[in-house]
């Protein structure tokens, strides 16, 4: 299996879930990249109420090897 280094532009300053894995933050959106294996991926943030406000579905090519993306607004937030 392929990984790749995400790197989320938008929004800034947020914490990172990945993948549905809501108890491990895998860190901060203006600071920090992301290990990704390739496929299908999930990338969210929650809000104050632990809702999904913003979500991006991505998916890495084998010979990819840095992803650069912007997550989408979700409104109304989705309960996890």
């Amino acid at each position: 299996m392929a990984f790749a280094s995400l790197h989320v532009a938008k929004p800034a300053n947020r914490i990172i879930y990945l993948n549905g894995d809501y108890e491990n933050p895998a860190g901060n959106s203006s600071t920090d990249s992301f290990t990704v294996p390739s496929g299908g991926n999930i990338a969210e943030t929650l809000n104050g109420d632990g809702k999904v406000d913003f979500r991006k579905k991505f998916r890495v090519r084998p010979r990819d090897t840095d992803v650069t993306i912007e997550l989408d607004p979700v409104s109304p937030p989705e309960k996890v």
